[in-house]
């Protein structure tokens, strides 16, 4: 009964976190949490057409400024995927980060930067938020809490309606 009790919290966390990621943060659209590669995927909405010029810029800056932020803030942060698809005039852009060196403030850092980058382009919704220093530190222990476990869990979060919904993912 301790290990079910176990496996609960482990899933409760990462289903905690996806919502948690959503509600502080405006900017992400959607949220997919991928426990067995390790790897959380962050989906941005553009409303413009990117070139590919255009993201291979972004992608140097960004790398390089993650890279940078690492070196001044002396931790190791992780190479990060980019990856996107135009819809007309809207863009979907995807930030993958593997879990092991993700915290609440990388993250914070790759989305200032995306929106300093994008400005009123990128898509957010308006969100009343509490208390952003508890739910900052809720978000770092559910990432340390992540980076250990080993379930092969899949979530995807996103927003609509102004209600934040979670599914997983699981291959059956």
């Amino acid at each position: 009964m301790e290990i079910e009790a176990e496996d609960y919290n482990q899933k409760s966390d990462s289903m905690e976190l996806v919502i948690s990621l959503l509600l502080q943060y405006p900017q992400v659209n959607k949220v997919n949490v991928n426990l067995n590669s390790q790897e959380v995927i962050f989906t941005f909405l553009i409303q413009r057409e990117l070139s590919i010029s255009g993201l291979k810029e972004f992608k140097s800056k960004l790398n390089q400024s993650l890279r940078l932020y690492g070196s001044l803030s002396q931790i190791d942060v992780a190479q990060i995927k980019i990856d996107y698809k135009c819809c007309g005039d809207l863009t979907e852009l995807e930030i993958t980060s593997g879990l092991c060196n993700l915290t609440e403030e990388v993250i914070s850092f790759i989305i200032r930067f995306i929106y300093n980058e994008f400005g009123t382009e990128l898509l957010s919704e308006d969100i009343v938020k509490d208390n952003s220093t508890v739910e900052n530190e809720i978000i770092n222990e559910l990432l340390e809490n992540l980076k250990v476990n080993n379930l092969n869990q899949r979530l995807v979060g996103f927003r609509e309606k102004n209600k934040v919904l979670v599914f997983n993912k699981a291959n059956n």
